[in-house]
């Protein structure tokens, strides 16, 4: 919700010496071989096409994996506010879906899959998604607030298979059990052991006021997420 405006960088690299930074440098040269459109989000709409209504900014992300199941074939991901998209490396679409349907089916619930400030309604905004080479899954999260700003959630799914656009399990888990305060700026991580959700957590991110209270540190096991039957058991640490 409080964004900054995404930037893409290119072949940069930066020097550290003594504990402090040097002056930007790049070394080198490198050649786009292949670009392509992607997707421009939505909400409303269930059939992909270039009519998803836009969203700003659209907190640009995406994720560059093996699929296993075919040959490891290399596929690109993009997750945006409202939109949900699955490429071939020379972009050719594999899925193509609003945001709000990618959570439907994940989670077996509708209840996320609604325009932002529909009376009494919740949204999904603030999208991540990543690749985990050693499970060979995808990973995928967002925040799930209600209409008011007040209450929210951490939607979190992992593909059931190395195949991003198949199915998904997903989980939605409260951002603060005790509805004293609300995730924004959620962000993911992976690693060899645990999956990881952390969102700073304000008073009421609805009216603006009321500060920062701290942050929420969500850590699930990965072997749980990847099981036949997967389960979001984890622990969590509040800070303030």
């Amino acid at each position: 919700m409080r964004k900054i405006n995404a930037v893409t960088l290119a072949a940069v690299g930066v020097a550290l010496s003594a504990g402090t930074a040097s002056a930007v440098s790049s070394s080198g040269s490198f050649t786009i071989v292949k670009q392509f459109k992607g997707g421009s989000g939505g909400y409303a709409n269930p059939i992909p096409g270039p009519f998803f209504s836009q969203l700003t900014p659209p907190d640009v992300n995406g994720a560059v994996g093996i699929n296993s199941q075919n040959g490891n074939q290399e596929l690109v991901s993009e997750f945006i506010n409202g939109y949900y998209g699955v490429y071939t490396t020379n972009g050719i679409p594999i899925n193509q879906e609003t945001m709000g349907v990618f959570w439907a089916n994940a989670l077996g619930s509708k209840t996320f899959n609604k325009v932002f400030g529909a009376s009494g309604s919740y949204f999904a905004t603030d999208p991540r998604i990543v690749y985990d080479p050693s499970s060979h899954r995808w990973f995928a999260s967002t925040l799930g607030l209600n209409a008011g700003l007040t209450s929210d959630n951490f939607l979190l799914a992992v593909s059931n298979t190395s195949n991003p656009g198949g199915n998904w399990s997903g989980f939605a888990i409260p951002a603060n059990p005790a509805l004293t305060s609300a995730a924004d700026f959620d962000t993911l991580a992976v690693n060899g052991g645990n999956v990881y959700l952390n969102g700073d957590m304000f008073q009421n991110i609805g009216s603006g006021v009321g500060g920062v209270t701290g942050i929420d540190l969500v850590a699930i096991p990965k072997a749980q997420l990847t099981a036949a039957t997967p389960t979001d058991n984890g622990y969590r640490i509040f800070t303030n």
